[in-house]
């Protein structure tokens, strides 16, 4: 349920909880890029994308990231 409500944003979002204190922000993008299957590097390529724990972790430091499952990452931007 958590993913779905995250993806089906559409650009920056902001939401401040003056209950509990806390706030959350971020934007969401979709991203469609055509991979040119006669590259040599497709394969690789490919593979790469399909690990979404490695792309995360070629974005983000290991240490400022929360894995939330299915996917989802959080990341800690402020202490």
């Amino acid at each position: 349920e958590r993913r779905k409500t995250l993806l089906s944003r559409q650009g920056p979002y902001f939401n401040l909880n003056s209950a509990d204190g806390s706030v959350e922000f971020g934007a969401t993008a979709k991203l469609v890029t055509k991979l040119d299957e006669d590259s040599t590097n497709a394969d690789m390529i490919q593979e790469w994308l399909s690990d979404e724990q490695r792309v995360a972790l070629s974005i983000w430091d290991e240490d400022l990231i929360i894995p939330k499952g299915d996917s989802v990452y959080e990341l800690k931007v402020m202490k």
